[in-house]
């Protein structure tokens, strides 16, 4: 090396990357937020005031359409509403649509979204992503093309993701990215599919309290697998053998006839304390319920359409059973209860 000469940096040394970290920072556009496309010398341009810069700066770049405006259901035109958003990337649904369905109806779109779509988890990010992308490449030739949904997209799908987690139809999914982010369709949200509605799902959340130990194994698990007409079966029959031990009646006896046995001054009169007409109530209450929702059961096929509905027998069995455990105690009698 001739004498005089400078020694040459190496191109890795720390003071060079500083350097060319700073040539790349200058020649990057800079810009206030990441949804306008605001150059610094329109903030020079109107001021350096820390409160009086923004307003004047915002209207500015909004008459020129250079700024992409946060949009709210207030503002939506009625254009707006027959733009058309991807969920999921396979399915495609009217943002008016979106808006007029509640929380349940949202969720099963996103369900039935995701079902279809080719990739078996999704995170609620990239999904809003896909919707909201899908509304600006639909804005891009119009008026609107600066208007800016992801806002109103996010209250939407959180809205939707929320009961979707709430009912247990989405679950963590157990191959992700690693950030803990992504949710699969688990067996309640498929069997939800199949169905067309998260009924089901409803129904079997009515009947997550504390049933009665002899609907336990019975109702309640027959119930869960679907099986309606055998969950109002097995929880009526459940009330007319408490019937039968309750008030002495013979093998022979069945039906509304065990009834019969609450009336008053039979053998396990109900309601003792109470006027003569409460006293009489019991048994037709029992003999009603026997013979309206046992009965069937026992001598045909009954299609109960309705989980609710059937969820609501359960209830009622529950009941008549712990009206019977509540005399039982009255009287003294432990054996039963």
């Amino acid at each position: 090396m001739a004498v005089g000469s400078r020694r040459p940096e190496r191109r890795g040394s720390t003071r060079q990357a500083a350097v060319r970290e700073g040539m790349a920072r200058r020649k990057r556009p800079r810009t206030l937020a990441t949804h306008t496309r605001v150059r610094w010398r329109d903030v020079r341009a109107f001021g350096w005031s820390q409160f009086g810069w923004r307003p004047a700066l915002e209207a500015h770049l909004r008459a020129e359409g250079r700024l992409n405006v946060r949009v709210t259901r207030d503002d939506l035109e009625d254009d707006d509403l027959k733009i058309v958003v991807v969920l999921a990337d396979s399915r495609s649904v009217e943002l008016g649509l979106l808006l007029r369905s509640t929380a349940s109806e949202l969720g099963m779109l996103l369900l039935q979204a995701m079902s279809e779509s080719s990739r078996n988890e999704w995170a609620v990010p990239n999904l809003a992503a896909y919707a909201t992308s899908s509304i600006h490449q639909a804005n891009r030739e119009t008026s609107r093309r600066n208007a800016d949904f992801r806002g109103l997209i996010g209250e939407l799908f959180a809205d939707g993701f929320s009961w979707l987690i709430s009912n247990g139809l989405v679950g963590p999914a157990s191959e992700n990215s690693g950030s803990g982010s992504e949710w699969a369709i688990t067996t309640a949200g498929k069997l939800a599919l199949v169905q067309g509605s998260a009924e089901h799902v409803q129904a079997t959340r009515r009947l997550h309290v504390d049933l009665h130990p002899e609907l336990e194994q019975t109702a309640r698990v027959n119930f869960e697998r679907g099986d309606y007409e055998i969950a109002v079966f097995a929880a009526m029959k459940a009330v007319e053998v408490a019937l039968r031990s309750a008030t002495g009646a013979s093998s022979s006896t069945y039906g509304v006839d065990l009834a019969k046995g609450l009336r008053p001054g039979g053998p396990f009169e109900i309601g003792g304390d109470g006027t003569s007409a409460e006293i009489e109530a019991y048994p037709m209450l029992y003999r009603g319920a026997l013979g309206a929702f046992k009965n069937p059961t026992s001598h045909r096929v009954v299609e109960f359409d309705d989980p609710v509905e059937a969820a609501d027998i359960v209830h009622l069995a529950d009941l008549l059973l712990r009206i019977l455990d509540r005399e039982r105690r009255r009287r003294g009698i432990t054996e039963g209860v």
